[in-house]
């Protein structure tokens, strides 16, 4: 490969063929204009996935993609096998239901051209962070903090093959958060240079034909966004101060919504919380949340009752809202 390619996309797919076409569809002539290669790892899709990339291959010619024949691999060791596909000093890992905007891309494909010895591009997910500018951090502290739920998103790291090739990823298989993993492993307890870019964001990728489901909706919401969650975070290494720990933790519950007062109203309604499931992750919750007992409120609060109430808070003040609260949108 040239070694203008200092910049590569790296995408891991498992029978989500449909999401994939329409990401390529929606950034090829993107890649194209800045000249960045995509490398794509299939997961033992049995769907048209291959079909897929092959198409969008005739249409790219930096596209490199790799198919595991074998046993379906856990997500962890997709995205490990994924950005170890690619052979480029940097790796952005994209998920395929986000979307990268034009401006996003350049400007960091800009950044990168210029050569600054920076370890980790850490990007804006959906204008979360606001109070942030775009700055470098070097403290590990600060680092988790302050971006953890940001870099969280696995759209939202741009690594340097010293990340990758560090071999952190045995630790972390099966945490749920290997991709943030990786990264504060490697930020521990060593000299260590992140950019922040503050003012472009990660978005969602929209299509009226996607179907957009994953753990934050479905039953795995508390397993995944409390337990799991404190559980890595605890189990960083002890570079990491207890009070950024727990920063990192109520920070999560507050910038991804889950654990807002609508979040867990919509998590009531759509029937993942009740009392039973609040005292299995009381411990978790109480580290997440402010008020506590507000949570036990709303686990108890008839499920019916809380629906009729939202779909009329939301026709009164917010129209554009009541499809979430009636469909689970």
């Amino acid at each position: 490969m040239s070694t203008r390619h200092n910049l590569s996309i790296v995408i891991p797919t498992y029978n989500r063929a449909n999401f994939l076409d329409i990401l390529l569809e929606k950034h090829i002539n993107i890649f194209r204009q800045c000249d960045i290669p995509v490398f794509i790892y299939n997961n033992a899709s049995t769907d048209d996935t291959d079909l897929v990339i092959n198409k969008w291959k005739r249409e790219y010619h930096l596209i490199t993609s790799k198919t595991n024949t074998g046993d379906v691999l856990i997500t962890d060791e997709s995205i490990e096998t994924a950005l170890k596909l690619s052979n480029t000093k940097y790796r952005w890992l994209l998920g395929d239901a986000y979307y990268l905007s034009s401006k996003l891309v350049r400007h960091v494909s800009g950044i990168i051209s210029q050569g600054k010895d920076v370890d980790l591009y850490i990007l804006n997910l959906n204008n979360i962070i606001k109070d942030i500018p775009s700055s470098i951090c070097r403290n590990n502290n600060q680092l988790l903090s302050n971006f953890s739920t940001i870099m969280a998103c696995v759209s939202c790291q741009i690594y340097h093959e010293k990340i990758i090739n560090s071999d952190n990823f045995n630790k972390y298989k099966g945490s749920s958060y290997l991709q943030l993993g990786i990264t504060l492993e490697y930020a521990s307890g060593k000299n260590f240079c992140a950019n922040w870019v503050q003012n472009f964001s990660v978005t969602s990728l929209k299509n009226k034909s996607l179907e957009k489901k994953n753990w934050s909706t479905g039953k795995s919401v508390l397993k995944v966004g409390a337990k799991k969650w404190t559980e890595f975070i605890f189990s960083l290494p002890e570079s990491y101060s207890t009070t950024a720990k727990l920063i990192a933790i109520k920070n999560f519950g507050k910038q991804t919504k889950i654990f807002t007062i609508q979040g867990l109203m919509l998590m009531r309604v759509r029937g993942n919380l009740n009392y039973a499931s609040y005292k299995q992750h009381s411990k978790e919750i109480a580290l997440m949340v402010d008020y506590p007992f507000v949570v036990i409120i709303i686990s108890i609060i008839p499920i019916s009752l809380l629906k009729t109430a939202c779909i009329i808070f939301t026709g009164l003040f917010k129209r554009d809202k009541i499809k979430q609260w009636c469909f689970n949108e």
